[in-house]
């Protein structure tokens, strides 16, 4: 997962580039919702054929979102408070991982050893629904640089 997830931040990063930002969200939360639901669908890791590829999706997944949300913010952030901003989004982002942390361990000790993935399937299924629906409100096509600060 983690082999996966540092090579392909590279390619989310020439992604958020080229496309508008709330496009490359959701490519990257399709990765992360395809790779999570995967692995929570996958009985038995040692003799499933499909653990590799679902590992290997899960860790497109896990970087694309990191890059693809910092990009969204960095644009998004007026530039006089941008590094705030930044400070503020991995402060809830670390907040959230620690959520699922304890839910998913709860999950997986009360109810299904499988649970804590298909739990942060849905979760990141969420957030694409979401995605999609601003990207329809607003369909600006025009690949954006981030914005330059003021002279």
């Amino acid at each position: 997962v983690n082999t996966a997830a540092l090579f392909f931040a590279f390619f989310q990063g020439w992604i958020s580039d080229r496309v508008n930002r709330v496009t490359g969200m959701i490519i990257a939360f399709s990765l992360s919702t395809i790779g999570y639901a995967a692995m929570g669908m996958i009985g038995d890791p040692f003799v499933s054929v499909w653990l590799i590829p679902a590992c290997i999706i899960l860790g497109f997944g896990e970087t694309a979102n990191v890059v693809a949300g910092s990009a969204l913010i960095g644009q998004e952030a007026p530039a006089r408070i941008r590094g705030s901003v930044l400070g503020v989004f991995n402060l809830f982002g670390a907040v959230g991982i620690a959520g699922c942390v304890g839910l998913g361990g709860y999950l997986f000790d009360h109810w299904y050893y499988n649970a804590p993935f298909m739990m942060m399937g849905i979760i990141n299924g969420s957030v694409l629904l979401l995605a999609i629906w601003v990207r329809m409100r607003e369909p600006r096509d025009v690949a954006q640089a981030a914005p330059q600060p003021a002279q």
